[in-house]
């Protein structure tokens, strides 16, 4: 009886995985404006799943959710754009795979609470990335941040093969889990034309002591000369004991002279 029950358990369980595996599903847009909360114009006719789902888009799209793209699951763009509405959060997590050939973009109306977060081991690449726009135009985009999670290893690099426009956008660094005997400078971002309608808003780092950085103290920020070019973040090395050794001894010196 008891051999009977643990062939039962396993095989529900093995049902259970099979089950789970198989609501992974990949999806295509049928046509412009289609929502990640709705079935509407997608193929097979069913509402994309967060975490879940790989989406081939090939319109525009428009993400006013939170939104995770999970290991091995990806969101394929290749024509159009994917536009962040109100309290649109796209996180692309390590394994996962964000490809967009077109714009990623804030849209043409003001909006807040956006963000897109990349972690460690994540392939995030678009050939737009436009997260303000130029205050002329009267657009959105001052409350879209980027974030980086860092691991022990690093960080994953945003690839941008044409231009970045920044007005009024926001970036925000974790580097609580980072090993700096890896590396002191980390790259952010690669943009293939222009950085434009700078300057960001907001520069937050949060350090490897899991405190807020200083720069020009903990670390320096350079975004490049602002064509086909790269954004870094080098942390500045803190003092060796040897070095404050040295310090104080010269003090000390310095005192006993006067």
């Amino acid at each position: 009886m008891k051999t009977n029950i643990t062939i039962i358990l396993k095989i529900s369980i093995l049902a259970s995985l099979a089950f789970t595996t198989a609501q992974a599903a990949t999806l295509a847009t049928t046509a412009n404006n289609a929502t990640l909360t709705s079935a509407t114009n997608w193929t097979p006719s069913q509402t994309p799943v967060s975490g879940t789902d790989t989406l081939n888009i090939g319109h525009n799209v428009t993400i006013s959710s939170t939104w995770t793209i999970a290991s091995g699951q990806a969101i394929n763009h290749t024509g159009g754009s994917i536009r962040l509405a109100n309290g649109g959060h796209l996180t692309v997590e390590a394994g996962g795979n964000l490809n967009s050939v077109g714009f990623f973009e804030s849209g043409s109306q003001a909006a807040s609470g956006r963000s897109l977060t990349i972690l460690a081991g994540a392939n995030v690449s678009t050939t737009r990335y436009i997260t303000g726009r130029p205050d002329s135009l009267g657009l959105g985009g001052s409350d879209w941040t980027t974030n980086w999670v860092a691991n022990a290893a690093g960080i994953s690099t945003l690839a941008i093969s044409s231009d970045w426009q920044i007005r009024g956008s926001s970036i925000d660094v974790d580097l609580t889990n980072y090993d700096a005997s890896n590396g002191s400078t980390l790259t952010l971002a690669t943009y293939g034309t222009t950085l434009g309608s700078g300057p960001f808003n907001n520069i937050n780092i949060t350090g490897i002591s899991g405190a807020a950085w200083t720069e020009g103290v903990h670390y320096t920020f350079d975004i490049g000369d602002g064509s086909a070019d790269s954004i870094t973040l080098t942390i500045i090395p803190e003092p060796s004991s040897s070095a404050l050794l040295g310090l104080g001894a010269l003090a000390l010196t310095l005192r006993r002279r006067k």
